[in-house]
């Protein structure tokens, strides 16, 4: 277990030797639920993937790295009560990884649970990660949500949905070359990607850029 002022996180070996001091049975089932998902789901290929290997080929360095975290629940759904407590798990994150080497940075993940949110309705956790987003990209950052109803579709498969998620969460980890897709929607965003990753985009996502720069515009 980590924690952080009022902020706690969960290590997969916390959570599979259930040592989770602290949190109700609920949460604890919570926290327990999404790791299971993020082994059976991301861990492993897809027949809808659209390539070989793992839905997220981050997972399981993450995890092997002991990099992978979980972190208590976060309950309500003031959206501007849970923003400022999201911001402040950014913060932890930022001075998480200045501590590792750069090898390891792309691996420190942070899973938020919002349990509380409307499984069938996305509108209010859309809205929370797109509130927040502008502030992730622009340091490099990403956050993303995971619901059982998001449509964000997948890099290599336009008809597939990778960020479907039983329990509602966001995500935080660092932008990586792949994220292309997830950065098209603003030209700030956009900005924030070439920056970074201009000269390292390899021919098929440049394609993929071309692409979308000059798809029709519906």
């Amino acid at each position: 277990m980590l924690q952080h002022n009022e902020l706690t996180l969960w290590s997969i070996d916390d959570i599979e030797r259930a040592e989770l001091h602290g949190l109700s049975a609920t949460d604890q089932q919570t926290v327990t639920t999404i790791l299971q998902w993020s082994k059976s789901f991301l861990l492993n290929p897809h027949p809808d993937l659209g390539r070989d290997g793992p839905v997220c080929p981050f997972t399981k360095p993450s995890m092997t790295k002991q990099l992978f975290f979980i972190a208590s629940p976060e309950h309500g759904q003031d959206l501007s009560a849970i923003q400022s407590n999201i911001l402040h798990f950014q913060r932890w994150y930022e001075s998480m990884i200045a501590q590792h080497e750069e090898a390891s940075r792309n691996f420190l993940t942070f899973l938020i649970p919002l349990p509380d949110f409307d499984r069938s309705d996305p509108a209010p956790l859309d809205e929370l990660q797109g509130r927040l987003k502008n502030d992730f990209v622009r340091q490099g950052l990403m956050i993303g949500q995971f619901h059982p109803e998001c449509e964000q579709p997948g890099l290599w498969n336009d008809d597939f949905r990778p960020l479907k998620c039983a329990i509602p969460l966001l995500a935080i980890r660092v932008m990586v070359l792949y994220d292309l897709p997830f950065l098209m929607e603003t030209q700030d965003h956009l900005d924030a990607y070439l920056a970074t990753f201009a000269r390292e985009i390899p021919p098929r996502v440049r394609g993929h850029l071309v692409n979308r720069m000059y798809a029709p515009r519906p």
